[in-house]
C-alpha cells in the first residue's frame, strides 16, 4: 500500500486512481484479493492400509497344581524345582513328556513322567520311610536347577 500512496502524489490526483495507475492498479487489487481469499489445505494423502500382522501361533497355556501328601515337598518338574507343595505351575502344552518329582525328607521321593493335555492336578502321595533311612538328597531325586 505505501507504493500506491507515492504513485498517486506522482500522478498529482488530477485523475481517478484506476486511470491513473491503470495496470498497476489492476494487479495490486488481484494481488490483494488473491491475499484475501481463503487457502485450501495441502491435499492430505490417504494412508495405504499395511497387510495384516501375522499372529505368531501360540500354543495353548496348562495350569497345573502340584501336590502332596504330606504337603509341603519340593515339587520340580523336568529336573527343575518349581516349589513347594501345594504349588500351582503353569506350562506351555507342547505335547510332549514331561517328569514331574516330590521329595520330602523322610519320605521315599515319587516321580511321573507323562503328557498333561489339560489343567489339572498332580497329587503325589509320599510314603514314609522306617525310621533311619535315607531316601537320598533333592538332587539325587532330580530336584535341582
Amino acid at each position: 500500500m505505501a507504493c500506491l500512496g507515492v504513485l498517486l502524489v506522482a500522478c498529482g490526483g488530477d485523475a481517478p486512481v484506476s486511470q491513473a495507475l491503470g495496470p498497476i492498479a489492476s494487479a495490486t487489487t488481484q494481488a490483494v484479493e488473491a491475499a484475501s481469499a481463503p487457502i485450501a489445505p495441502p491435499p492430505v494423502p490417504m494412508p495405504v492400509p499395511s497387510p495384516p500382522e501375522r499372529a505368531t501361533p501360540s500354543r495353548p497355556r496348562l495350569m497345573l497344581t502340584l501336590r502332596s501328601t504330606p504337603a509341603g515337598a519340593a515339587a520340580s518338574v523336568d529336573g527343575r524345582l518349581v516349589g513347594t507343595t501345594p504349588v500351582r505351575w503353569e506350562m506351555e502344552d507342547d505335547g510332549r513328556s514331561h517328569e514331574f518329582g516330590f521329595v520330602l525328607v523322610g519320605h521315599a521321593p515319587w516321580k511321573l513322567r507323562f503328557s498333561p493335555a489339560r489343567d489339572g492336578v498332580i497329587h503325589a502321595t509320599l510314603e514314609a520311610l522306617p525310621e533311619g533311612a535315607d531316601a537320598g538328597s533333592a538332587a539325587a531325586a532330580g530336584t535341582t536347577n
